[in-house]
């Protein structure tokens, strides 16, 4: 559970879960961010991978998830990559209001 406690904790300081979303795609993307950061491998190696860190506890989940919700996870990525990359890009830039700077 360390390691994955310590990616979430990182992934929520960028933003990244919140771009993401809270529901039961966004978390299932978060994870397999996550699981690429902890350790490279197939969706079953993630899938495994998540019983041994505990993801459903780390990010809240209310059910399980297989190989296969993995990969119709990805058709969800790709379908809203240009919202997560736009969200992502906010949060990090502080949106679409102009900063202004006293130069003098």
């Amino acid at each position: 559970m360390g390691a994955a406690w310590s990616v979430y904790q990182v992934a929520k300081e960028l933003g990244i879960e919140e771009a993401l979303g809270k529901d039961f795609e966004g978390k299932l993307a978060l994870w397999q961010v996550m699981a690429r950061v902890i350790g490279q491998g197939s969706r079953l190696s993630a899938v495994r991978l998540a019983q041994i860190h505990a993801a459903g506890d780390v990010l809240d989940m209310k059910r399980g998830f297989d190989e296969n919700n993995l990969y119709d996870n990805l058709s969800w990525l790709s379908e809203n990559q240009a919202k997560i990359e736009r969200k992502l890009f906010e949060l990090r830039r502080g949106g679409n209001k102009p900063k202004l700077f006293c130069m003098t």
